[in-house]
Parts: structure tokens; C-alpha cells; sequence
């Protein structure tokens, strides 16, 4: 394997658009993509591809919203969701080289407050650990305040922590990464958001990178969340805010950015000749430092990084490689470092545009090292998403509003109200114009019901995850909201 030295002085600091049509690497693929993009319900992408250190494509495909027909480009804004691990990894690692994080010293030196219900155990959990999935730290309900509702606080977070029992196994976890973000607080006195835009983004050249939200919603060169549903492509209710923008998924970006990051990362810690990591610091995110059983045959991942998922690609040595998906966005980044190859996808469609951008990074990982074109590949993930698509909609209606479907058992002015759950928030049910509304935090659940004082809450045919609940009527009026997660959480009238 090359070193990463041997590369530094190969990786171009410009980066400007280099266009699939005509793209003497890629046109024969092109086509190719575009004709996959109503199969997937994709209305636009972005792309990237670096070889030799040098970007060899970089442009937008299609459009970014549908509504206003503007043009997916190389500097259209998406939501990056779990990329935004790698990150804030990035972010410790400068405080480890700085002196002002140990790596192998315990959390609780840094947050005292975290414990889990485990409390032994939570003693001997180390930033290190946190950066590489190590210790099974899960919970799906800090996960929905976080990420989904923004209805987490400091005391709810700590909390249901404490509560937490981990499986002391490796394994995937948005927790690591939102304590790494405290972390990034405590030492520093300023939020996560603000040391990213100061010594990650700056840097790097990311000019339009950012953790906050708000700046981003009144940009016209934002990708406009697509989801799936019953009759296709159609903009998501489901919104990001600044609220559920975290540590483990917050942050806005466009291809030319990321393709500056990777160009970063392949040039050892560089970009623009301005030095954001050690070089042995880059060799230490993209090591094992824990390791899993291989998953995949191509793509042959078998640990962690510093939040990166490593292993190999086909029969080369050394693959990094970092997903993102939420609600109307689908994102990836991956290298081979010791080609100097890069690659990044971005798209704006939930659910189905995993496996699109899956199908086109693995379509230019092949053709970037010298592989033939996978048609294998190509027909399982267009098959897989088909058949998901041909089943939900052939699914019995998951019916209209609960107000206007006859499957409520008092008056839709009695559902109206604020209901509370001490550790997971309020949720807000209204009617607007004939129809019951509810919004948990800022997450609002789109109400369908064809059971009484049931209700369900999907929008996008190909994502199965959604909410499901029912409501607690007595004397004619609802009393509580109970929803199903990995236990039923019921929310008190106010």
C-alpha cells in the first residue's frame, strides 16, 4: 500500500466541476444512471470521483426540487446526515493532538454526568471507544429526541442514558457520537456546530458546509427532501431543524465541499495547503480500531475507524467509506487511499436513493480501479427496490385521517390538545382544515387511520420505519396519546 505521504503533492487543491456528458471515464455510465432515476424515484443527484489524487468528475444531475425545477449542481446544499460522524471525529482527533482530549481516558472525566444502567461499566467506556462503535452504547429513544422530535434537554439525554443498558459488543451507534459532541463542548466552551465551522469546515475550503439550518432553509440552491409515496415522487413533510441538527447527524453540504474533504483526507490531513489533521492522525481514523465480523462481498467492511467504516474493496486493501440517510436525503463517501481514489453521492430521495447511490458508488469504485461494471449489482438493488415498491402500493390503503375516516369514537375536537411524557416531550394534536394534525416536538406524524382511535404515521412507501399509536379516549375526550416504539410511551394530557 502507498503511504499517504507518497501521495501528498498528487492531490489537486481546485476544485471545479468536471462533467459527466462527454467525461471520457464515465459517459457510458451516465446514461446508465439517469435512465435508473425514475425506477428509484430519484429527481436529482450530485456526483464526484477522484483518481490519482485528481478530481475527475464533479456535477449534478437532474433537478433539486421539483417544484421550482432548479438544477441539482456541484454546490446544491443536502442534508449529509451520518457523515457528519466523520467529523466531529475529526474534531476530537484535533483536541487529542492538541493535547486537550486523551483518547483512552474515560468519558466521565470530561462529562460526569454520563452514566448507564451499568454503572461499572459505564466507567470504563473511553472517548476511543466512542469514536469506534466499541461498547454498544444504544437506545432508540435519545435517538428519536435527537434526531426526529428535537425534544431532547441536557436532564432527558442523561437521563435515559442511565437507563440504557449496553450490549458491550461493537456496534453502530448515534449515542457515540452526540456525547463525542459534548465532549467537543466541555473542552472547548463553544457548541459542536461552531468548532466544526471554525477548524473543520474553514480549513478544508467548506465554504458551504454548516451545522445550522436556519441560513440554509432561505438558500436557493437547497436540495428539497423527496420522499416515496403511493403515486411517486413527492416533497417530504418531514423537515430538518436546528433543533435535531446533532452531533452524529447535522450538517449541510455540497459535492465541491465533500470532494474537498476527501481531497483532504487522501492528501494527509491537507487541503489547500492548509493542515486540519496530522497525517498520523488520518492513519488513525481510517485504522481499525474496533472490528466487526465482513459484512459485504464487494464493499468487505469489518470494523471501525474514527467513526469510518474500514475494510476492503474487492481485493484491495484498505476501503473507507461513511453513509447518511434521513427522511428525503441519502448520502455517501468513500476512498481507497492507497489510489488516491475518492468518490461522493449525494441525492435528495429517502428511502429508495440508499440503493441508488449504492448502485452508482459501486459503478465508479469499479471503473476508478479497474473493475468491470457489476451488472450483478445493478439488477439485485433495481429488483429489490421494484419489488418494495410493487408491494406497499398493492398494501390495503393505510386510509385517510382519523377525523374524516369515522374511526374515532368522540367528537375530532376532543383529540385537541398538548400531551406530555416527562422524558420524551410533548406532542401537539390540532385540527386544520377537517383533519387532526399531530407534531411531536418537530417531527410531525402524518395521520392515516382504519381502526378505532388507531392511527399510523408513513409517508414514504420504501422506508417501513414510521409511527404507529392510538389514542386514550374516556368521557368522550382523549385522554392520552400512547406511541409504539420498543415500548409503548404514553403521553398525559396536559
Amino acid at each position: 500500500m502507498l503511504s499517504l505521504i507518497a501521495l501528498i503533492g498528487l492531490v489537486q487543491s481546485g476544485v471545479d466541476r468536471v462533467p459527466l456528458e462527454g467525461n471520457p471515464l464515465f459517459k457510458d455510465l451516465g446514461q446508465y444512471w439517469k435512465d435508473q432515476m425514475p425506477v428509484y424515484g430519484v429527481t436529482g443527484f450530485t456526483i464526484a470521483a477522484i483518481k490519482d489524487g485528481k478530481v475527475v468528475l464533479l456535477d449534478g444531475v437532474g433537478v433539486a426540487d421539483p417544484l421550482s425545477g432548479k438544477a441539482a449542481d456541484i454546490d446544491t446544499r443536502y442534508y449529509i446526515a451520518s457523515i457528519t460522524k466523520t467529523m466531529t471525529g475529526v474534531a476530537i482527533a484535533q483536541l487529542a493532538e492538541q493535547g486537550k482530549v486523551d483518547l483512552d481516558a474515560p468519558v466521565q472525566k470530561y462529562l460526569p454526568r454520563f452514566t448507564l444502567a451499568d454503572a461499572d461499566y459505564a466507567k470504563s467506556v473511553t472517548i476511543r471507544d466512542l469514536l469506534s462503535h466499541r461498547k454498544g452504547i444504544k437506545d432508540s429513544g435519545v435517538t428519536q429526541l435527537d434526531a426526529y422530535t428535537g425534544e431532547v434537554t441536557e436532564d432527558r439525554y442523561y437521563t435515559m442514558l442511565g437507563r440504557v443498558m449496553p450490549t458491550k459488543e461493537v456496534g453502530y451507534s448515534n449515542i457515540d457520537f452526540t456525547l463525542l459532541g459534548r465532549v467537543i463542548e466541555s473542552v472547548t466552551g463553544k457548541s459542536w456546530k461552531d468548532y466544526l465551522s471554525e477548524n473543520v469546515f474553514a480549513p478544508i475550503g467548506m465554504n458551504r458546509t454548516t451545522a445550522y439550518l436556519a441560513p440554509c432553509l432561505s438558500d436557493a440552491n437547497l436540495a428539497a427532501p423527496i420522499v416515496i409515496g403511493r403515486s411517486g415522487p413527492e416533497p417530504s413533510q418531514v423537515m430538518k431543524t436546528d433543533r435535531t441538527m446533532h452531533a452524529a447527524g447535522g450538517v449541510m453540504s455540497t459535492t465541491r465541499d465533500l470532494t474537498k474533504y476527501a481531497l483532504g483526507f487522501l492528501n494527509g490531513g491537507v487541503s489547500e495547503d492548509r493542515r486540519f489533521l496530522k497525517e498520523s492522525s488520518v492513519a488513525d481514523s481510517f485504522a481499525h480500531q474496533s472490528t466487526t465480523p465482513q459484512s459485504g462481498s464487494i464493499r468487505k467492511l469489518s470494523g471501525y475507524g474514527y467513526a469510518w467504516s474500514v475494510g476492503d474493496y474487492r481485493d484491495i486493501k484498505g476501503f473507507v467509506a461513511h453513509s447518511g440517510g434521513y427522511t428525503g436525503y441519502n448520502a455517501y463517501i468513500a476512498m481507497v487511499p492507497s489510489k488516491g481514489v475518492g468518490i461522493v453521492v449525494l441525492t435528495n430521495t429517502g428511502g429508495s436513493g440508499e440503493g441508488f447511490c449504492t448502485v452508482i458508488a459501486v459503478d465508479m469504485l469499479d471503473r476508478l480501479l479497474g473493475y468491470p461494471i457489476d451488472e450483478g449489482v445493478r439488477k439485485a438493488y433495481s429488483t429489490q427496490v421494484q419489488e418494495v415498491m410493487a408491494k406497499q402500493k398493492d398494501l390495503k390503503p393505510i386510509g385517510p385521517n382519523p377525523a374524516v375516516s369515522g374511526m374515532l369514537s368522540a367528537m375530532p375536537s376532543q383529540y385537541v390538545g398538548t400531551f406530555s411524557n416527562s422524558l420524551y416531550g410533548d406532542i401537539v394534536v390540532s385540527l386544520s382544515g377537517g383533519n387532526l394534525r399531530m407534531d411531536w416536538g418537530d417531527l410531525p406524524i402524518l395521520l392515516k387511520s382504519t381502526v378505532m382511535d388507531e392511527f399510523t404515521g408513513h409517508q414514504d412507501i420504501t422506508d417501513l420505519r414510521g409511527v404507529r399509536g392510538k389514542f386514550l379516549v374516556s368521557n368522550g375526550k382523549c385522554q392520552a396519546v400512547e406511541l409504539q416504539m420498543a415500548q409503548a410511551v404514553r403521553f398525559e394530557r396536559k
